[in-house]
């Protein structure tokens, strides 16, 4: 009884409890990166969603913005399959709409105000032997973004607010279909079994236990030399 009276007082003080959990649940994704100032770009394909998450003491969404994807469904693979790709990404250029038509001429305008580059394909799509490339996050030549050929785009209001957070080289991108939400105490357990993983291998490795550290990789691992 006493917690349905506290739960009563919340709403009618205009707190609404689930709004104020969900406040505190942050994508799966972020699992590292955290130290003070980090900033990252989560976008979600499924739900035309881009988030701004910045770190201060834990992980806050600054900002959120409707975007559009490829005009298919699904991981990228291939050159021209209008799909855009799954995975972590690092701004390496940026480009001011100026920039883009005195570059590419007229045909630029269907970037808008402006750009930022990603490294698809990055070393793991390579050793995927994923291809393609020109993906970018950027503006739109129309009030609102249209599906795309790959690109994520936002309108142009909404990334001039975006760029000044994003900074090329600094600033990490991850895309998926769809992000999980979990609590900060969920978060921190993940990155604890993986700082377990990483000791494991370091001590495998300086001991030269081949047996113990061979274990430790996938059946389908592979690097360039194999």
């Amino acid at each position: 009884m006493p917690t349905l009276r506290i739960l009563v007082l919340l709403l009618l003080i205009g707190v609404n409890p689930a709004q104020r959990f969900a406040a505190t649940l942050r994508p799966s994704s972020l699992v590292f990166y955290d130290y003070p100032g980090a900033t990252v770009v989560v976008v979600e394909k499924s739900g035309c969603d881009l988030r701004i998450y910045r770190y201060g003491s834990k992980w806050e969404n600054v900002a959120q913005y409707s975007c559009t994807a490829g005009q298919k469904t699904g991981d990228k693979f291939q050159e021209g399959d209008l799909r855009t790709p799954n995975g972590v990404f690092w701004t390496v250029r940026e480009w001011t709409g100026t920039e883009l038509i005195k570059t590419y001429g007229a045909d630029a305008q269907v970037y808008g105000a402006g750009a930022f580059v990603l490294n698809y394909p990055n070393h793991l799509d390579q050793l995927l032997k994923k291809n393609g490339g020109g993906i970018w996050i950027h503006g739109s030549g129309k009030w609102q973004p249209v599906a795309t050929r790959g690109c994520i785009s936002v309108n142009n209001w909404d990334f001039a607010r975006l760029a000044p957070q994003i900074a090329a080289r600094v600033t990490p991108v991850i895309i998926s279909k769809s992000f999980r939400l979990v609590t900060d105490k969920q978060l921190s357990l993940v990155q604890q079994y993986l700082f377990n993983f990483l000791e494991q291998w370091r001590t495998a490795w300086e001991s030269n236990q081949t047996e113990a550290y061979l274990k430790l990789y996938s059946e389908d691992f592979r690097n360039k030399r194999w």
